[in-house]
Protein backbone atom coordinates (compact mmCIF):
# COMPACT_ATOMS: atom_id res chain seq x y z
CA UNK A 1 0.00 0.00 0.00
CA UNK A 2 1.00 3.61 -0.51
CA UNK A 3 2.75 5.12 2.49
CA UNK A 4 1.69 8.75 2.73
CA UNK A 5 3.98 10.03 5.47
CA UNK A 6 3.95 13.69 6.35
CA UNK A 7 6.52 15.57 4.33
CA UNK A 8 7.36 12.55 2.19
CA UNK A 9 8.92 13.32 -1.17
CA UNK A 10 7.09 11.58 -4.02
CA UNK A 11 9.53 11.53 -6.98
CA UNK A 12 7.05 10.56 -9.68
CA UNK A 13 5.12 13.76 -9.07
CA UNK A 14 8.14 15.63 -10.41
CA UNK A 15 7.55 13.66 -13.60
CA UNK A 16 3.96 14.95 -13.67
CA UNK A 17 5.20 18.50 -13.11
CA UNK A 18 7.43 18.01 -16.12
CA UNK A 19 4.45 17.07 -18.27
CA UNK A 20 2.63 20.17 -17.03
CA UNK A 21 5.47 22.58 -17.83
CA UNK A 22 6.21 20.95 -21.19
CA UNK A 23 2.57 21.47 -22.16
CA UNK A 24 2.90 25.15 -21.24
CA UNK A 25 6.10 25.49 -23.28
CA UNK A 26 4.39 23.80 -26.19
CA UNK A 27 1.72 26.51 -26.11
CA UNK A 28 4.13 29.44 -25.81
CA UNK A 29 7.06 28.53 -28.01
CA UNK A 30 7.81 30.86 -30.90
CA UNK A 31 9.96 30.92 -34.01
CA UNK A 32 7.62 28.94 -36.25
CA UNK A 33 8.07 25.73 -34.27
CA UNK A 34 4.39 24.94 -34.66
CA UNK A 35 5.24 23.31 -37.99
CA UNK A 36 6.91 20.45 -36.12
CA UNK A 37 4.53 17.49 -35.81
CA UNK A 38 4.50 17.48 -31.99
CA UNK A 39 3.20 21.03 -31.94
CA UNK A 40 -0.11 19.99 -33.40
CA UNK A 41 -0.95 19.57 -29.70
CA UNK A 42 0.02 23.16 -28.89
CA UNK A 43 -3.60 24.47 -28.78
CA UNK A 44 -4.01 22.24 -25.71
CA UNK A 45 -0.76 23.40 -24.10
CA UNK A 46 -2.52 25.80 -21.74
CA UNK A 47 -3.95 22.79 -19.88
CA UNK A 48 -0.55 22.32 -18.25
CA UNK A 49 -1.55 25.07 -15.82
CA UNK A 50 -4.64 23.06 -14.85
CA UNK A 51 -2.44 20.05 -14.06
CA UNK A 52 -0.33 22.34 -11.84
CA UNK A 53 -3.50 23.40 -10.01
CA UNK A 54 -4.50 19.81 -9.27
CA UNK A 55 -0.98 18.93 -8.11
CA UNK A 56 -0.92 22.02 -5.90
CA UNK A 57 -4.24 21.13 -4.28
CA UNK A 58 -3.04 17.60 -3.58
CA UNK A 59 0.35 18.53 -2.14
CA UNK A 60 -0.75 21.57 -0.13
CA UNK A 61 -3.72 19.78 1.40
CA UNK A 62 -1.49 16.86 2.33
CA UNK A 63 0.91 19.21 4.10
CA UNK A 64 -1.91 20.95 5.95
CA UNK A 65 -3.72 17.71 6.78
CA UNK A 66 -0.60 16.17 8.30
CA UNK A 67 0.36 19.35 10.19
CA UNK A 68 -3.12 20.02 11.58
CA UNK A 69 -2.95 20.55 15.32
CA UNK A 70 0.83 20.92 15.39
CA UNK A 71 2.59 23.92 16.99
CA UNK A 72 3.03 26.97 14.75
CA UNK A 73 0.73 25.50 12.11
CA UNK A 74 0.11 28.81 10.31
CA UNK A 75 3.60 30.25 10.78
CA UNK A 76 5.28 27.15 9.38
CA UNK A 77 2.97 26.85 6.40
CA UNK A 78 3.11 30.48 5.28
CA UNK A 79 6.86 30.76 5.90
CA UNK A 80 7.57 27.68 3.81
CA UNK A 81 5.27 28.84 1.00
CA UNK A 82 6.88 32.27 1.04
CA UNK A 83 10.37 30.81 0.77
CA UNK A 84 9.28 28.70 -2.18
CA UNK A 85 7.24 31.23 -4.15
CA UNK A 86 8.31 34.77 -3.36
CA UNK A 87 12.08 35.06 -4.10
CA UNK A 88 11.93 34.22 -7.80
CA UNK A 89 8.53 35.86 -8.26
CA UNK A 90 9.67 39.22 -6.87
CA UNK A 91 12.96 38.93 -8.76
CA UNK A 92 10.94 38.64 -12.00
CA UNK A 93 8.82 41.63 -10.96
CA UNK A 94 11.97 43.67 -10.36
CA UNK A 95 13.30 42.65 -13.76
CA UNK A 96 10.06 43.58 -15.52
CA UNK A 97 9.22 46.84 -13.75
CA UNK A 98 12.64 48.21 -12.72
CA UNK A 99 15.41 46.77 -14.87
CA UNK A 100 13.98 46.09 -18.31
CA UNK A 101 12.37 49.53 -18.99
CA UNK A 102 15.66 51.23 -18.05
CA UNK A 103 17.93 49.21 -20.31
CA UNK A 104 19.33 51.02 -23.37
CA UNK A 105 16.93 50.72 -26.26
CA UNK A 106 13.97 49.73 -24.09
CA UNK A 107 11.07 51.79 -22.77
CA UNK A 108 7.95 50.87 -20.81
CA UNK A 109 5.99 51.10 -24.02
CA UNK A 110 8.39 49.02 -26.11
CA UNK A 111 8.30 46.11 -23.65
CA UNK A 112 4.52 46.30 -23.21
CA UNK A 113 4.55 47.72 -19.67
CA UNK A 114 2.52 50.81 -20.46
CA UNK A 115 -0.82 50.83 -18.64
CA UNK A 116 0.03 48.02 -16.22
CA UNK A 117 0.45 48.79 -12.52
CA UNK A 118 3.06 47.00 -10.42
CA UNK A 119 0.79 47.23 -7.36
CA UNK A 120 -1.57 44.56 -8.70
CA UNK A 121 1.36 42.18 -9.13
CA UNK A 122 2.78 42.96 -5.71
CA UNK A 123 -0.59 42.14 -4.13
CA UNK A 124 -1.32 39.11 -6.34
CA UNK A 125 -4.41 40.72 -7.82
CA UNK A 126 -3.36 40.66 -11.48
CA UNK A 127 -5.75 37.84 -12.31
CA UNK A 128 -8.74 40.01 -11.36
CA UNK A 129 -7.45 43.16 -13.09
CA UNK A 130 -5.73 41.85 -16.22
CA UNK A 131 -6.92 38.27 -16.59
CA UNK A 132 -4.65 36.15 -18.75
CA UNK A 133 -3.19 39.19 -20.47
CA UNK A 134 -0.38 41.24 -19.03
CA UNK A 135 2.94 42.88 -19.81
CA UNK A 136 5.93 40.95 -21.04
CA UNK A 137 7.02 38.77 -19.31
CA UNK A 138 4.34 38.67 -16.58
CA UNK A 139 1.27 37.34 -18.37
CA UNK A 140 1.88 33.84 -16.93
CA UNK A 141 1.74 35.06 -13.33
CA UNK A 142 -2.07 35.05 -13.21
CA UNK A 143 -1.93 31.41 -12.13
CA UNK A 144 0.38 32.24 -9.22
CA UNK A 145 -2.21 34.74 -8.00
CA UNK A 146 -4.88 32.04 -8.09
CA UNK A 147 -2.68 29.71 -6.05
CA UNK A 148 -1.79 32.43 -3.54
CA UNK A 149 -5.49 33.05 -2.90
CA UNK A 150 -5.94 29.33 -2.33
CA UNK A 151 -2.97 29.30 0.07
CA UNK A 152 -4.49 32.23 1.94
CA UNK A 153 -7.92 30.66 2.50
CA UNK A 154 -7.52 26.89 2.56
CA UNK A 155 -5.25 26.61 5.66
CA UNK A 156 -7.94 28.42 7.66
CA UNK A 157 -10.55 25.88 6.56
CA UNK A 158 -8.34 22.87 7.30
CA UNK A 159 -7.47 24.24 10.73
CA UNK A 160 -11.07 24.92 11.75
CA UNK A 161 -12.86 21.85 10.34
CA UNK A 162 -12.69 18.24 11.47
CA UNK A 163 -10.70 16.02 9.11
CA UNK A 164 -13.67 13.79 8.29
CA UNK A 165 -15.72 16.81 7.17
CA UNK A 166 -13.18 18.09 4.65
CA UNK A 167 -14.23 15.78 1.77
CA UNK A 168 -17.83 17.04 1.96
CA UNK A 169 -16.64 20.64 1.93
CA UNK A 170 -14.44 19.93 -1.06
CA UNK A 171 -17.26 18.22 -2.96
CA UNK A 172 -19.48 21.24 -2.28
CA UNK A 173 -16.69 23.57 -3.45
CA UNK A 174 -16.28 21.61 -6.71
CA UNK A 175 -20.01 21.77 -7.40
CA UNK A 176 -20.36 25.45 -6.43
CA UNK A 177 -17.39 26.46 -8.58
CA UNK A 178 -18.67 24.61 -11.63
CA UNK A 179 -22.18 26.07 -11.30
CA UNK A 180 -21.05 29.65 -10.69
CA UNK A 181 -18.54 29.43 -13.51
CA UNK A 182 -21.23 28.18 -15.89
CA UNK A 183 -23.35 31.29 -15.33
CA UNK A 184 -20.64 33.92 -14.80
CA UNK A 185 -17.85 32.99 -17.21
CA UNK A 186 -19.60 34.30 -20.36
CA UNK A 187 -19.69 37.74 -18.73
CA UNK A 188 -15.99 37.75 -17.72
CA UNK A 189 -14.31 36.17 -20.72
CA UNK A 190 -10.81 37.58 -20.15
CA UNK A 191 -10.58 37.26 -16.41
CA UNK A 192 -9.28 34.36 -14.35
CA UNK A 193 -10.94 35.12 -11.04
CA UNK A 194 -9.61 32.70 -8.47
CA UNK A 195 -12.88 30.92 -7.86
CA UNK A 196 -12.96 29.90 -11.53
CA UNK A 197 -10.16 27.40 -10.85
CA UNK A 198 -10.66 26.52 -7.18
CA UNK A 199 -12.44 23.31 -8.18
CA UNK A 200 -9.27 22.00 -9.83
CA UNK A 201 -7.31 22.49 -6.62
CA UNK A 202 -10.24 20.99 -4.72
CA UNK A 203 -9.99 17.82 -6.83
CA UNK A 204 -6.36 17.46 -5.75
CA UNK A 205 -7.28 18.21 -2.14
CA UNK A 206 -10.00 15.55 -2.24
CA UNK A 207 -7.43 12.99 -3.36
CA UNK A 208 -5.10 14.02 -0.52
CA UNK A 209 -7.92 13.41 1.97
CA UNK A 210 -8.80 10.04 0.45
CA UNK A 211 -5.28 8.58 0.57
CA UNK A 212 -5.22 9.44 4.27
CA UNK A 213 -8.61 7.93 5.09
CA UNK A 214 -9.27 4.48 6.58
CA UNK A 215 -11.21 3.57 3.41
CA UNK A 216 -8.18 4.07 1.18
CA UNK A 217 -7.41 1.22 -1.22
CA UNK A 218 -4.45 1.56 -3.59
CA UNK A 219 -5.77 -1.19 -5.86
CA UNK A 220 -9.20 0.41 -6.17
CA UNK A 221 -7.75 3.87 -6.76
CA UNK A 222 -5.35 2.54 -9.39
CA UNK A 223 -8.16 0.76 -11.22
CA UNK A 224 -10.49 3.76 -11.35
CA UNK A 225 -7.78 6.33 -12.03
CA UNK A 226 -6.37 4.31 -14.93
CA UNK A 227 -9.77 4.44 -16.64
CA UNK A 228 -10.06 8.19 -16.00
CA UNK A 229 -6.58 8.91 -17.38
CA UNK A 230 -7.59 7.86 -20.89
CA UNK A 231 -10.31 10.50 -20.99
CA UNK A 232 -7.56 13.00 -21.75
CA UNK A 233 -7.45 11.79 -25.37
CA UNK A 234 -11.00 12.77 -26.41
CA UNK A 235 -10.77 15.86 -24.21
CA UNK A 236 -7.58 17.07 -25.92
CA UNK A 237 -9.11 16.32 -29.29
CA UNK A 238 -12.13 18.49 -28.42
CA UNK A 239 -9.86 21.29 -27.14
CA UNK A 240 -7.82 21.27 -30.34
CA UNK A 241 -10.80 20.93 -32.68
CA UNK A 242 -13.15 23.73 -33.60
CA UNK A 243 -15.95 24.46 -32.81
CA UNK A 244 -15.80 21.89 -29.99
CA UNK A 245 -13.18 23.97 -28.16
CA UNK A 246 -15.39 27.07 -28.11
CA UNK A 247 -18.34 25.08 -26.84
CA UNK A 248 -16.34 23.47 -24.03
CA UNK A 249 -14.80 26.74 -22.88
CA UNK A 250 -17.87 28.98 -23.24
CA UNK A 251 -19.25 28.06 -19.81
CA UNK A 252 -16.12 26.53 -18.27
CA UNK A 253 -17.12 22.89 -18.77
CA UNK A 254 -13.58 22.16 -19.94
CA UNK A 255 -12.15 23.12 -16.53
CA UNK A 256 -14.46 20.70 -14.75
CA UNK A 257 -13.38 17.90 -17.07
CA UNK A 258 -9.70 18.79 -16.75
CA UNK A 259 -9.92 18.74 -12.96
CA UNK A 260 -11.31 15.21 -13.02
CA UNK A 261 -8.88 13.92 -15.69
CA UNK A 262 -5.80 15.37 -14.03
CA UNK A 263 -6.70 14.12 -10.56
CA UNK A 264 -6.84 10.69 -12.21
CA UNK A 265 -3.32 11.32 -13.52
CA UNK A 266 -2.09 12.18 -10.02
CA UNK A 267 -3.85 9.19 -8.49
CA UNK A 268 -2.40 6.84 -11.08
CA UNK A 269 1.09 8.26 -10.54
CA UNK A 270 0.71 7.57 -6.81
CA UNK A 271 -0.49 4.00 -7.21
CA UNK A 272 1.25 2.72 -10.35
CA UNK A 273 3.31 -0.40 -9.76
CA UNK A 274 7.05 0.32 -9.31
CA UNK A 275 8.14 -1.60 -12.43
CA UNK A 276 5.31 -0.42 -14.69
CA UNK A 277 6.07 1.56 -17.85
CA UNK A 278 4.29 4.62 -16.46
CA UNK A 279 6.36 4.64 -13.27
CA UNK A 280 9.59 4.18 -15.21
CA UNK A 281 8.60 7.03 -17.52
CA UNK A 282 7.75 9.43 -14.69
CA UNK A 283 11.02 8.62 -12.94
CA UNK A 284 13.30 9.25 -15.91
CA UNK A 285 16.08 11.68 -15.04
CA UNK A 286 15.05 14.25 -17.62
CA UNK A 287 11.43 14.44 -16.45
CA UNK A 288 12.31 14.47 -12.77
CA UNK A 289 14.87 17.24 -13.28
CA UNK A 290 12.43 19.21 -15.42
CA UNK A 291 9.82 18.88 -12.70
CA UNK A 292 12.29 19.99 -10.05
CA UNK A 293 13.05 23.26 -11.86
CA UNK A 294 9.56 23.67 -13.33
CA UNK A 295 8.77 26.76 -11.25
CA UNK A 296 11.78 28.54 -12.69
CA UNK A 297 10.93 27.35 -16.19
CA UNK A 298 7.39 28.65 -15.82
CA UNK A 299 8.36 32.13 -14.66
CA UNK A 300 11.45 32.58 -16.81
CA UNK A 301 10.51 31.06 -20.16
CA UNK A 302 8.78 34.26 -21.43
CA UNK A 303 12.15 36.02 -21.10
CA UNK A 304 13.88 33.51 -23.39
CA UNK A 305 11.30 32.48 -25.96
CA UNK A 306 10.94 35.76 -27.86
CA UNK A 307 14.72 36.28 -27.88
CA UNK A 308 15.71 37.64 -31.31
CA UNK A 309 19.38 36.66 -30.96
CA UNK A 310 18.41 32.99 -30.61
CA UNK A 311 16.23 33.23 -33.71
CA UNK A 312 19.06 34.86 -35.68
CA UNK A 313 21.31 31.92 -34.78
CA UNK A 314 18.62 29.51 -35.98
CA UNK A 315 18.34 31.43 -39.26
CA UNK A 316 21.68 29.91 -40.29
CA UNK A 317 19.88 26.59 -40.70
CA UNK A 318 18.01 26.02 -43.98
CA UNK A 319 14.38 27.11 -43.81
CA UNK A 320 11.73 24.56 -42.98
CA UNK A 321 11.37 21.93 -40.31
CA UNK A 322 15.14 21.90 -39.65
CA UNK A 323 15.12 25.61 -38.80
CA UNK A 324 12.08 25.18 -36.60
CA UNK A 325 13.83 22.36 -34.74
CA UNK A 326 16.97 24.49 -34.32
CA UNK A 327 14.92 27.40 -32.98
CA UNK A 328 13.16 25.13 -30.54
CA UNK A 329 16.43 23.55 -29.38
CA UNK A 330 18.01 26.98 -28.76
CA UNK A 331 14.95 28.20 -26.89
CA UNK A 332 14.85 25.12 -24.68
CA UNK A 333 18.59 25.35 -24.01
CA UNK A 334 18.24 28.99 -22.94
CA UNK A 335 15.21 28.24 -20.75
CA UNK A 336 16.85 25.28 -19.02
CA UNK A 337 20.11 27.19 -18.44
CA UNK A 338 18.29 30.15 -16.92
CA UNK A 339 16.02 27.97 -14.78
CA UNK A 340 18.99 25.88 -13.63
CA UNK A 341 20.88 29.02 -12.60
CA UNK A 342 17.82 30.23 -10.69
CA UNK A 343 17.46 26.87 -8.96
CA UNK A 344 21.12 26.63 -8.01
CA UNK A 345 21.87 30.17 -6.87
CA UNK A 346 18.53 31.62 -5.80
CA UNK A 347 15.88 29.02 -5.03
CA UNK A 348 17.89 26.17 -3.46
CA UNK A 349 19.83 28.27 -0.91
CA UNK A 350 16.60 29.84 0.33
CA UNK A 351 14.72 26.54 0.35
CA UNK A 352 17.21 25.23 2.90
CA UNK A 353 15.71 27.71 5.34
CA UNK A 354 12.44 25.73 5.23
CA UNK A 355 13.95 23.32 7.75
CA UNK A 356 13.51 26.02 10.38
CA UNK A 357 9.76 25.88 9.82
CA UNK A 358 9.23 22.13 9.63
CA UNK A 359 6.22 20.72 11.46
CA UNK A 360 6.81 17.64 13.59
CA UNK A 361 5.92 14.43 11.76
CA UNK A 362 2.45 13.28 12.73
CA UNK A 363 1.83 9.67 13.51
CA UNK A 364 -1.44 7.81 13.12
CA UNK A 365 -3.54 8.05 9.98
CA UNK A 366 -1.03 10.05 7.97
CA UNK A 367 1.59 7.34 8.40
CA UNK A 368 -0.80 4.42 8.15
CA UNK A 369 -2.75 5.44 5.04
Amino acid sequence: MLTMNAGRYIPQLDGLRAFAILLVLMAHTGGGSHRLPIFRLSPAGWTGVDLFFVLSGFLITGILFDAKGSPHYFRNFYARRGLRIWPLYFAVLAYAFLLLPNLPGFTRDSVGMQGFSASYYLLYLQNFKYGTSGPFPLAVTWSLAVEEHFYLLWPLVVASVRREHLPRILAALIAATAISRYFLLPHFSNTTASFYRFDEMAWGALLACYVRSPRYSAARLRRWSRAGCWLVLPLFYCIIAQPASSWLRAHGLVYSLLGFVFVCWVAFALTARPQSWSMRLLNTRFLRYTGKISYGIYLLHPIVMPNRQLHHLADRVPAGVARDAATLALEFAGIYLLATASWRWLESPLLRLKRRFAAPVQTGQAAAA
